[in-house]
């Protein structure tokens, strides 16, 4: 999943014409001289559990039930509450459009624009509804909602959404069913410059060209453990590294339909986090620690562990996801937290 909006566009190239069909990240030296503790929120004002994280550049919004609470991270105060919606406990998750504009799902099929600076609901639209196993990912103008065998893919005009007219919102929006050719039922998904891929209950993933609207499945033989998260790489779109849950951690080539396993089987499984200056960074609980794997390497450059008080330490311990800023910083989140933890990866 990616975070923030700077990538170019997704159909077919002329690469001719364009050598950069994506964007790639300069390399940077992490060490653990790198990596410190940015900030435990912990303020009185999050009166309830913190059920979704976004993050921007400059802010951390803290998704709580149908309002969101927007975080400044440089004066290190909360700035702002948005009320979304009406009703009570139906934000799902946020995806980050702009620097300045978030995309929030929420659980009566209806999805919502917020401009953080204006403090408000610019544009909302209906979706799909929502399912308990419903998996969504945003990238480049395109959101996609993947339910049990179906998969609905929405192009948004996000530049004619951010510029109005007199007040307007000027953006169409389209959106198109994407035909599963697998029986298997979806369980996460990883929109990429140039398509879908998705994981299945039985460890089937599958490949969707936009651009070329061709299908291909890529099976892993004897394995039988479903596939719990997928992050394609952005310093080299035809790899990704795809979780199970099982605990392994699979490096996919999808070129040449090969894998190296990262990780076997394991008890207390990773979580992949993201991709930083060609580091793919995962998570493992309950020890709190994360791992920085190399693009080209199958075992961790590093480790580092975070370290803190044992009432704080009790809820890291109910951390489920993470997600990464486009300036490079962690934000970790569960979903009974009633707090909000940033790890600060500093340059």
């Amino acid at each position: 999943m990616r975070h923030n909006n700077t990538k170019g566009d997704k159909r077919c190239r002329d690469e001719s014409k364009d050598t950069k069909p994506y964007k790639r990240v300069k390399k940077m030296d992490v060490k653990r001289s790198n990596i410190q503790m940015f900030e435990i929120i912990d303020a009185e004002v999050i009166k309830e559990p913190v059920r979704n994280v976004v993050l921007t550049d400059e802010i951390i919004i803290g998704v709580v039930s149908n309002y969101i609470l927007c975080y400044n991270i440089e004066d290190r105060q909360f700035i702002r509450k948005v009320e979304v919606c009406d009703e009570k406990n139906s934000i799902t998750t946020g995806f980050v459009v702009s620097s300045d504009t978030v995309l929030f799902l929420t659980k009566h099929s209806t999805a919502y624009i917020v401009c953080l600076s204006e403090g408000e609901v610019i544009y909302s639209f209906k979706t799909e509804d929502a399912t308990p196993n419903m998996c969504t990912d945003f990238y480049h103008d395109y959101l996609v909602m993947c339910m049990g065998h179906k998969i609905v893919l929405y192009k948004i005009n996000v530049q004619s959404i951010i510029v109005r007219e007199k007040g307007a919102v000027v953006g169409k929006l389209h959106s198109e069913v994407l035909n599963s050719k697998t029986v298997e039922e979806i369980t996460c998904c990883d929109l990429y410059i140039d398509g879908l891929i998705t994981g299945s209950t039985t460890g089937l993933l599958t490949f969707y060209d936009f651009s070329c609207k061709s299908t291909q499945i890529i099976s892993d033989e004897g394995c039988t453990s479903a596939v719990c998260r997928i992050h394609v790489l952005e310093a080299d779109p035809t790899m990704a590294m795809v979780q199970y849950c099982d605990g392994s951690l699979k490096k996919w080539d999808f070129t040449n339909k090969l894998h190296d396993t990262v990780q076997g089987k394991k008890k207390d499984g990773n979580i992949i986090v993201s991709e930083i200056n060609n580091f793919v960074v995962t998570l493992q609980t309950p020890n709190i620690t994360f791992k920085f794997w190399g693009l080209g390497t199958l075992h961790p450059l590093f480790t580092f562990q975070i370290k803190t008080e044992n009432d704080k330490r009790e809820k890291l311990n109910s951390i489920s996801s993470i997600v990464l800023s486009p300036d490079e910083s962690l934000m970790s989140f569960g979903s009974n937290l009633d707090m909000l933890i940033l790890l600060k990866i500093t340059k």
